[in-house]
This record gives structure tokens, C-alpha cells and sequence, in this order.
């Protein structure tokens, strides 16, 4: 945790300071975020294989988002935004030896997980009037997560991706605003490595529905604080089969169910 808060008070020193942001109209965002992950992997009869389970307070980390606001006019505005998400920490893994008839749940640890989401996206917010305005917008992402069960059993899961969007902004009282936004992410030949296997694995696919609900209160002229909860269905479908001697491994049908929270501040210039 406190790894964590220095980085997000480092953060904060620095993209204050930036002087130059004066002359622009940009938003910096910074905020601490709390991951709580339920995955699960499942067999080709599609019973339950194996599930990582976690609390906000299990894996946690930091979110950076600059905005850059442009084209204004009465009908709204356009902006570009460069997001990079990281969080880290233990789940509780439930499951069974690889590769053995053992049932579910004969093996229960704890696995170590490092998510890394960096995002570029082009947004137009469309005002319809002081209370209510429609945004949409199409991205480009990269993901990763690392996912270590073991000192010698280490996955890494890997993809770029395209990210349509479609959002609400409402003004609920005088300097508070509720925010609705919804991203699909559709991913480019998603792979996952794996330390007991030499080649890559290529995913069926990988897809990210995500929910976004967001409450923010204006301090001032130059700063907001913000609330988000965000939920996340992940879904991978089974990859090629890769022999290796006499067994065969191939990464399984998976579905997570993961949610975030984030509290931030939001300097404008």
C-alpha cells in the first residue's frame, strides 16, 4: 500500500508543476484504485476448472488519464485522452493440479497478479444543454496481465484492442455531476505465455464489456475530486493446443467478472 501512495503522490507533485499545461485546456487525473477479481476457467464439458477470487483491498494500484479539449463549440467539444491503469496484488486461487484427474478445489493458493491497461481514445461530447450532454468515441488499447501462480508456473496474458464508446454526462446538482460511460474492447490476436510451455498460446479471442459509473464534485475553477465503480466482464475463449512430450496444454474457456473502484482528483487548466 505504500508503494502505491507514493507513486500516486509523485504523480500528483509532478503533473501540478507542469507550468506549460497552463496554456492548454487539458485535464490531469490521478486516483488510487481498488481491484476485486472474479475469473474463472472452464473445461471443454464446461464445468469449472479453476477461479481467482479477491477483495478491493487484495489488489490495488493507481490510474493516470490527461485529457486534451478542443474544438469547442455550441454544440460541444472534442477531446483526446492517453490513459495507463496499473494494479497489483494477491487472489485466492482455487482449483486442481494441471494435467490430473483431481476434482475442483483439491489445490487452493494464493496467485500474485500485475494488470496493466494503457488506452489512446478520440471522444466528441455533444451538450444538449446546461443539465445533460451525449459522448461517443472510438479507442485503442493495450492490456496485460501477468498471472503468477507459482515461483515456476508464471502466465502472461497479452493483447491490443479496439474500443468503441458511449457515454452520459448529467449534472445532478449545482457543482456535481454523474457520469455513465460504456466501452466495448475487442481484441487483436490475443496471445498468453505460459513458463511451463516454449510458444505462445493464441486465444480464440478476448473480449471487455465495461461499465463505467462515475459521481464528481467541482472544488474549484481548477479541480474536481471524483468517485468511479467500474465493472468489467472479460471473456477468453480456448486457444490452440500446444504438445509438449507426452502431455497436451492449451489455455481453457474463461469468464471475469471484475470491479473497480478509483477516487481521484482532476486538476484543469
Amino acid at each position: 500500500m505504500q508503494n502505491h501512495l507514493k507513486l500516486f503522490l509523485l504523480l500528483l507533485l509532478l503533473f501540478t508543476s507542469n507550468v506549460l499545461a497552463k496554456e492548454l485546456k487539458v485535464v490531469y487525473e490521478i486516483a488510487l484504485v481498488g481491484m476485486a477479481m472474479d475469473y474463472s476457467e472452464y473445461n471443454d464439458n464446461g464445468d469449472l476448472f479453476d477461479t481467482e477470487k479477491s477483495a478491493f483491498s487484495e489488489i490495488i494500484g493507481s490510474d493516470f488519464d490527461y485529457h486534451y479539449l478542443f474544438s469547442y463549440s455550441d454544440a460541444g467539444y472534442s477531446e483526446v485522452n492517453f490513459g495507463v491503469l496499473y494494479v497489483s496484488g494477491y487472489s485466492d486461487y482455487t482449483g486442481s493440479l494441471l494435467n490430473s484427474n483431481n476434482p475442483f478445489g483439491s489445490v487452493t493458493s494464493k496467485t500474485l497478479n500485475d494488470v496493466i491497461d494503457v488506452s489512446l481514445s478520440y471522444k466528441y461530447n455533444n451538450e444538449l444543454n446546461s443539465l445533460i450532454a451525449f459522448n461517443y468515441g472510438f479507442g485503442l488499447g493495450y492490456r496485460y496481465w501477468q498471472r503468477q501462480l507459482s515461483r515456476t508456473q508464471i502466465e502472461g496474458y497479452e493483447w491490443f484492442s479496439l474500443r468503441p464508446s458511449l457515454g452520459v454526462d448529467l449534472n445532478i446538482f449545482d457543482d456535481t455531476y454523474l457520469n455513465v460511460n460504456t466501452e466495448y474492447q475487442y481484441a487483436i490476436k490475443p496471445k498468453m505465455s505460459a513458463t511451463t510451455v516454449a510458444s505462445d498460446f493464441d486465444l480464440g479471442s478476448a473480449d471487455i464489456l465495461k461499465l463505467d459509473i462515475g459521481l464528481s464534485y467541482v472544488v474549484s475553477e481548477n479541480m474536481d475530486i471524483f468517485v468511479n465503480a467500474i465493472y468489467e466482464k472479460q471473456t477468453i475463449t480456448k486457444s490452440n493446443t500446444i504438445i509438449v512430450g507426452n502431455l497436451a496444454y492449451y489455455e481453457p474457456d474463461s469468464t471475469a467478472y471484475n470491479k473497480y473502484v478509483k477516487i481521484g482528483i482532476a486538476f484543469k487548466y
